[in-house]
């Protein structure tokens, strides 16, 4: 069974300011005021479900045995990036490069993690 896991993206006016959170750093979920309570730097800090973005973790890892999240950028042996996204039900990786799309369980087995859409899609430039 996947092990569920999520990883938050701290949206901020600026994107400079963004930070994505690991599971670890979440202290608190409250459905009721919609909130999330984060520890950051051994600070505690209170956002609204508004200013965050749940990051879902694919139970996958990549060649370095880095955790794959949703949307991450991965680069397989030939340079190629490809990026992952949870479409009807699994987790794939697109390639636009090449114009393929594969099970993110077959791609991640050569390819490593180099950062995240959401906050780097600087590293795909134009081809996403």
């Amino acid at each position: 069974m996947r092990e569920i896991k999520f990883q938050v993206l701290i949206k901020h006016l600026f994107k400079t300011l963004q930070r994505i959170m690991d599971f670890e750093s979440i202290k608190a979920l409250d459905f009721t005021e919609q909130s999330i309570t984060i520890e950051i730097d051994g600070e505690t800090y209170k956002f609204h479900f508004s200013e965050v973005e749940f990051i879902k973790y694919t139970g996958l890892v990549d060649i370095e045995g880095r955790e794959i999240y949703d949307a991450d950028i991965l680069k397989d042996d030939e340079n190629f990036l490809w990026l992952v996204k949870y479409k009807q039900g699994a987790f794939v990786a697109e390639c636009s490069d090449l114009m393929a799309e594969q099970q993110l369980s077959s791609i991640n087995l050569y390819s490593k993690t180099i950062g995240n859409n959401l906050k780097n899609p600087e590293l795909l430039g134009d081809s996403q």
